[in-house]
């Protein structure tokens, strides 16, 4: 199946090329200075929320189409090689290529691989939902994920093998470095998430069920991430304050940190966290956008 997804982007794109779209050349780095306790500190090109840091092109096609093709500067553990996307929608319904997943806020569970996905709206409502049939190849992530729900509001399921593998998932609960490369995670996923504004604050908060362990050293696992979003007015700050909670350990990470723009390309992200021992891990983002 994972040929066939290839086959299918190698196709797709061949076409738009064809017919002379618009090219924009694009960069998001992303390079971060970590210290984590009892560690050197390290610089990396993902930062420690598991953005990683990308240069890429955008396709806009006469049909209204678009492609992306992103490369990550850094390859990230338990994902098969450096792309980042690699995809051709259609109308906006279509989607097919290397893509992140539909899945609650992405904040727990954030995976980028093969698919073919679909944004349509439920009958009832007009509610937005969203599908994806993916494949990642032997021991890697394989099967379906649906998200159904509103930005205030949403429910999702996965279902297949090998969920959660990959060095962006699960943060901040583990590094990258501790993702499995293959073989591993859960066979099935399902949460659900929501956002509030309260003036000119903002609070998101998601809930990640992981099932169906395959692998002897994992097990059931349950997770919540809840964020603050706050303006430092009259400075163009934003202060974020976050809580992650590990209920099988019973055991949480507590954090904050700060987006600083520096000029209208550039800016500084520190962040700082703790958990019941203490000092975790304290970062420094800067971030260049071309």
């Amino acid at each position: 199946m994972r040929h066939l997804f290839l086959l299918g982007v190698s196709a797709a794109c061949g076409a738009a090329l064809a017919q002379l779209p618009d090219v924009a050349v694009f960069a998001d780095l992303r390079p971060t200075l970590t210290l984590r306790k009892g560690e050197d500190p390290y610089v990396r090109w993902l930062d420690p929320e598991g953005r990683v840091s990308i240069v890429g092109l955008r396709l806009g096609l006469e049909n209204g189409g678009k492609v992306k093709v992103t490369q990550r500067m850094q390859r990230v553990p338990g994902d098969t090689d450096q792309l980042d996307e690699a995809w051709i929608s259609i109308n906006e319904e279509w989607t097919l290529g290397k893509q992140y997943l539909p899945f609650g806020l992405r904040s727990l569970y954030r995976e980028s691989v093969p698919a073919i996905s679909f944004n349509t709206q439920l009958v009832f409502d007009a509610i937005p939902a969203e599908a994806a049939l993916f494949d990642a190849g032997e021991a890697r992530p394989r099967g379906f994920s649906v998200r159904i729900g509103r930005p205030s509001f949403g429910v999702s399921i996965a279902s297949g093998d090998h969920l959660a593998v990959q060095g962006t998932s699960l943060l901040p609960f583990r590094t990258p470095g501790q993702a499995e490369s293959t073989g591993g995670g859960w066979s099935l996923a399902f949460g659900a998430d929501g956002q509030l504004s309260l003036g000119s604050a903002r609070i998101e908060g998601e809930v990640l069920f992981l099932r169906g362990p395959q692998s002897p050293t994992t097990d059931n696992r349950a997770y919540t991430n809840i964020r603050a979003f706050f303006r430092a007015v009259p400075f163009p700050y934003t202060l974020e304050a976050m809580y992650s909670h590990d209920w099988r350990n019973e055991s949480g990470v507590l954090g904050a940190a700060a987006t600083i723009p520096l000029d209208a390309k550039t800016s500084l992200r520190p962040l700082v966290r703790f958990d019941r021992a203490g000092f975790r891990e304290a970062a420094v983002t800067f971030r260049l956008k071309l």
